[in-house]
Parts: C-alpha cells; sequence; structure tokens
C-alpha cells in the first residue's frame, strides 16, 4: 500500500466487522466504517480511509459519468447560475433600451395619442427585474467541457408622459406607468473540462462553496435578444377624465338646484 496517500475502501461486505449499521439497512448512505478502523489506519499510515459500499460506489461513478445527472445538478442549483449572470443580463437589458421600448410602444400608441401626431415625450426606465431563468439546453463538446444555454426573463418598469396635436398645437397630454413584460433573453455559459470535472466531484460531495466558486468562474459567451416582449400601459384618458369632470359638474349642479327647491 503507498503511504503517500489517502485510500478509499470499497466492500459489497455489509457486515458488523466493518461497519456502523444503520437503523435501515437499505439505506447506504448512512452505512459508516467502524471508527476503531478508520483510527487503526490512520495511526499506521498517518493518512485518511474512506469506507464506501460497492453498490453505492457504482450509483456514484454513474451519476458521475451521465449527462442528465449533472443537468439536472445544475436545474436544481439554478438560483446560484441566476446570480452570477444577473448583472450582465440586466446591463445588456439596460445597453438595449431603445430596441426593446419602440416607438409603437408608447410614442405612437393610438390609445395615447388619440390619432393626433406625437410633438414631444419623456420615456424614463426606472428599474428593470430578472423574473425568471430558465435552462434551454446543455451540450458537451469534444475537449471534454460544456455548454448551457439559458433563457431568460425579465421585466422593465417606468414612466412617461407624451403631448400631441396637430400643426405644431398640442391638444392632448397623456402620462403614466408602463411595464415592458417576458422579455426573453439568450444566454450561453461555457464550462471548461477542469470545472467539468470539478463540478462532477461536488455532486458527490454536496459542496455548495465549490459550486458557487465554478458557476462564478464560468464563461458568459453570448447574451443576445430573443423577444422584446409586450407593453402594459397605466394611464389616465384626459378627454375621459374630462368627460367625467364635465358629468360631475353637471350632477352637482343639479343637486345644488334641487336642494333649492
Amino acid at each position: 500500500m503507498n503511504k503517500e496517500k489517502n485510500a478509499l475502501f470499497i466492500t459489497s461486505d455489509l457486515k458488523e466487522d466493518w461497519w456502523e449499521i444503520p437503523k435501515k439497512d437499505y439505506d447506504l448512505v448512512s452505512y459508516e466504517a467502524r471508527k476503531e478502523l478508520v483510527q487503526e489506519f490512520n495511526e499506521l499510515t498517518g493518512k485518511r480511509i474512506r469506507f464506501i459500499p460497492f453498490d453505492l460506489f457504482v450509483s456514484f461513478l454513474e451519476s458521475y459519468n451521465n449527462q442528465e445527472s449533472l443537468y439536472n445538478y445544475l436545474f436544481q442549483n439554478i438560483a446560484e447560475i441566476e446570480s452570477m449572470v444577473s448583472d450582465q443580463v440586466l446591463r445588456f437589458v439596460g445597453e438595449n433600451e431603445k430596441h426593446i421600448i419602440s416607438c409603437d410602444d408608447i410614442i405612437w400608441n393610438s390609445d395615447v395619442t388619440k390619432g393626433y401626431v406625437s410633438y414631444d415625450y419623456v420615456i424614463d426606465v426606472t428599474d428593470k427585474e430578472i423574473i425568471s431563468v430558465e435552462i434551454n439546453s446543455f451540450d458537451e463538446d469534444d475537449n471534454g467541457g460544456f455548454s448551457v444555454e439559458l433563457i431568460v426573463s425579465v421585466n422593465i418598469y417606468g414612466y412617461f408622459n407624451v403631448s400631441s396635436g396637430l400643426e405644431g398645437e398640442t391638444y392632448h397630454y397623456v402620462e403614466g406607468d408602463f411595464t415592458k413584460e417576458d422579455i426573453l433573453i439568450h444566454v450561453t455559459i461555457n464550462f471548461s473540462s477542469k470545472q467539468v470535472t470539478d463540478l462532477k466531484n461536488i455532486m458527490i460531495n454536496s459542496d455548495l462553496d465549490d459550486f458557487d466558486r465554478i458557476v462564478k468562474e464560468a464563461e458568459v459567451r453570448e447574451i443576445d435578444l430573443i423577444d422584446s416582449g409586450i407593453i402594459d400601459l397605466d394611464h389616465d384618458d384626459p378627454d375621459e377624465s374630462a368627460l367625467l369632470d364635465y358629468y360631475q359638474w353637471e350632477w352637482d349642479r343639479d343637486e345644488e338646484r334641487f336642494a333649492k327647491w
């Protein structure tokens, strides 16, 4: 035995000679080596030894080499991936606001202009928010690395006002809030072969701190706009407001006349 390395002892023998038997004997993960055996090995070699049941080792090995298992592991820890790409995605959205919020959305929206010509306007984005991150595809390359393609859904929130009219005269002024919903961003992340190996090891050891580190080290290769989403406007129609004010004025006037009678 090489005394310079720690050891892994794999056995299908599940007797009390080797193991602290758990209450549920079918729960292989709960099997632990007898402490006196581990201590004796350490005293003789100065190294550590880990015991693992054969069937559990085979299960780990299958998971290690199984692309679907790695995909599922990434899916289960999607929050860490979202944290890694969020700043870059929101920065990309900010840099492309003029393409995402088109003139037709607000400035030439007939509900806003009522058929008049827009003369002056303000569109002010106040906030951006990532709504969801989903893994769209997962591809392994010839060098042992892989790429993950994400679909990120983003909302943009803001304020607007539009002045419109005819022949230089302003007849209509509208202000309100807007939400651009379900903006879809495509993101490609590359993991090197070394990072893939590290991820597979983490799957076995369940070390989320190392997972977070590897995700941060991965390369964001591409960020593209897939869909600019839909616009939702929240504003009062000044013509309708004026008409309601007029009706209210008539109501108040009639009540005043009735009171005098």
